[in-house]
């Protein structure tokens, strides 16, 4: 059973951080002010409330489930639980004046467990919830992000009841054979208390399960509509383990219909323990993906991405974005002839994977491991360890996604990082090894990354920005042909490149100003061009889709926005969306492209030691060669 608690909550700002003192979370405290304190609309940001909008800091929300609304419990069969889709950053529940928990994050969804004495059966519950987004050393993200830190609950909040003996969590894939046949293997994990009292009575030990096809679900497709109402296409049981709360069964399909961005098809599975009413339901699709001879391949076919990224921002709703609104970002992204998404630089809200699924949208998702977060920290390794598998497990049955990174723009040449990095990789790898595994590197570190990195990604990638804040857009030809010469066999992808403008800001000149709509044209059509051109880059992603807000960029131009868009902070197409549709698959010319190199090739032969020299020198500060690193991370960090 689910009800769900959006809706009008009261809050109380506490920027003197009074509330704990005060004893803000008591009942008799609340009620007391119930009447003289403002309300907010929740899911939501409270920065698009006027007089909070720059507000990093405290603030607590109250809400009462009235005694219409309560719901029955019976502790001895039942869990129950209030869930919050994501709240940034801190958060501190309680129930009735009791202390429920917190937790620390801000991008995944958390449960709290209300025990019975907290949850009254026969009045008003009373639920108090402080959080805080403090930036701070030892969280993730650290202090500094160029993206603007929305505090508040900005995504759904829930009341759960659940079965105590209960399925836990099921994981999908699928084996596709060359022709049409297709092994989907279903993984299921169940909570089964040790308590044999508290099991309800199982006439059958053993999960029933039916599964479904659904078809394409795309808006311009009508087939997925009629598909969804027919009957089951196979169903059968399978026997539980005894003693064991997880195990694995397999179900074999003839005539499979794979998901492509093409042909989205996609299928549902119900599975039911015992005799329980109430199914857990997984939507799915069949397809494959790896890494052969250099390239990424979808359903054993290779695969070039190209694509653009996307912040979960959206003005005027912050964070809190509407469905229909997030579908149709979805569909302008398609609409400019992209074929994936990077929602950088964490993972969005899983309505945006389930769009995805639908209309056939690649996605490379991460966590918000970024900059200079604090390596050496065993809490802050646990914590992103956690953030991992926390995204992994809520996403894992999206057929959408392809590629997991676990951090962007982190400095590997430190060896704390490279230790700190190489855990977490191998961690994700345990989990799921169904999809790629990476993380997004700086240009100039992409040259001389160690090797013992290299090892530990499927697929290497790098953000560069020759052309905006370096260099000339004619030098990038040379120099993504170094990128090769050290990485083996392994696809690159380009995650991040592009180049600011003021929508609306134009230059005729032969050589556009900077933050002009055709300087920007400029540099990503040729970037495009020569990225298409190189046999061993497998993807690339624009920087960025929608301008957004971001403290670090406070120049004329900016003004407190990131202006690497492609369309302006309210939608209003720039200059360079209009040429998409013809330029994503364009490549440029070989004469041109030789020409590009007779111009960098003296300049590069003394530029490329002295990036190799400081490079260095860097490693030796940051402790790259030094043996007094953390090795403390090359093991299973404790609790994990």
């Amino acid at each position: 059973m689910k009800i769900s608690l959006n809706g009008k909550w009261k809050y109380k700002v506490d920027s003197n951080a009074e509330g704990m003192k005060e004893q803000w979370f008591s009942t008799e405290w609340y009620s007391d002010r119930l009447h003289n304190l403002p309300e907010i609309s929740l899911p939501n940001n409270w920065n698009i409330i006027p007089e909070l909008d720059r507000y990093e800091g405290i603030i607590w929300f109250f809400y009462v489930l009235e005694d219409h609304s309560t719901i029955r419990v019976n502790f001895h069969k039942s869990d129950l639980f209030i869930e919050f889709k994501a709240v940034n950053y801190h958060t501190h529940l309680w129930v009735n004046g009791h202390d429920c928990g917190i937790h620390e994050g801000n991008f995944q969804p958390f449960r709290f467990r209300v025990k019975k004495k907290m949850y009254n059966q026969e009045s008003k519950n009373y639920f108090i919830v402080r959080v805080e987004n403090f930036r701070e050393k030892d969280r993730i993200p650290t202090l500094s992000r160029d993206w603007f830190n929305w505090g508040g609950i900005y995504r759904d909040i829930t009341l759960l009841v659940l079965d105590k003996c209960r399925i836990k969590w099921v994981g999908i894939t699928s084996n596709v054979h060359n022709n049409k046949k297709a092994i989907l293997n279903v993984k299921c994990e169940l909570l089964i208390p040790k308590d044999e009292k508290s099991i309800p009575t199982l006439e059958e030990n053993n999960i029933n399960w039916k599964l479904y096809y659904l078809g394409d679900l795309s808006t311009n497709c009508n087939e997925g509509k009629e598909q969804s109402k027919s009957e089951v296409i196979k169903s059968g049981n399978w026997p539980i383990l005894n003693g064991k709360n997880s195990g694995q069964f397999s179900i074999q399909l003839e005539e499979a219909k794979r998901w492509t961005p093409i042909t989205p098809y996609l299928y549902k599975i119900d599975l039911s323990l015992g005799k329980s009413e109430e199914p857990y339901i997984v939507r799915f699709g069949i397809r494959t993906v790896d890494v052969k001879e250099g390239k990424i391949h979808l359903n054993n076919r290779p695969i070039s991405l190209h694509g653009v990224s996307l912040h979960e921002e959206l003005l005027p709703y912050g964070r809190a974005i509407p469905k229909e609104a997030r579908r149709r970002d979805v569909l302008n992204v398609k609409e400019l002839g992209f074929n994936a998404l990077r929602t950088g630089h964490y993972p969005h809200d899983e309505s945006v994977y389930e769009i995805c699924d639908e209309e056939g949208l690649l996605i490379f998702e991460e966590i918000p491991v970024y900059w200079g977060i604090n390596f050496s920290n065993k809490k802050v390794l646990r914590l992103a360890i956690r953030m991992f598998h926390s995204m992994i497990r809520r996403d894992f049955n999206h057929p959408c996604i392809i590629l997991w990174s676990a951090g962007n723009e982190i400095p590997v040449l430190n060896r704390s990082c490279l230790q700190f990095m190489t855990v977490l990789l191998r961690y994700g790898k345990k989990i799921d090894e169904s999809r790629l595994f990476s993380c997004a590197l700086e240009f100039w570190t992409s040259l001389v990354t160690p090797k013992s990195f290299i090892d530990e990604v499927d697929v290497l990638c790098c953000n560069e920005y020759i052309g905006w804040y370096y260099l000339s857009v004619y030098n990038l030809n040379f120099f993504l042909d170094n990128l090769k010469t050290h990485t083996s066999k392994k696809p690159w992808i380009i995650t991040e490149f592009g180049a600011g403008a003021k929508y609306g800001n134009h230059d005729s000149a032969k050589i556009p100003a900077k933050f002009s709509e055709e300087r920007q044209v400029s540099i990503i059509k040729h970037s495009i061009q020569v990225m298409n051109s190189k046999t061993y880059i497998s993807g690339w992603f624009i920087w960025m889709y929608r301008d957004f807000r971001s403290h670090m960029r406070l120049n004329p131009a900016q003004k407190g926005f990131n202006r690497k868009g492609i369309v302006s902070e309210v939608n209003q197409r720039k200059k360079i969306s209009n040429q998409m549709p013809s330029l994503v698959n364009r490549k440029l010319p070989e004469k041109e492209m030789k020409q590009h190199y007779i111009s960098v090739v003296l300049f590069y032969w003394l530029f490329y030691p002295i990036i190799f020299l400081t490079s260095i020198i860097v490693s030796l500060i940051l402790g790259q060669f030094s043996d007094s690193g953390n090795r403390y991370y090359l093991s299973k960090p404790k609790g994990k």
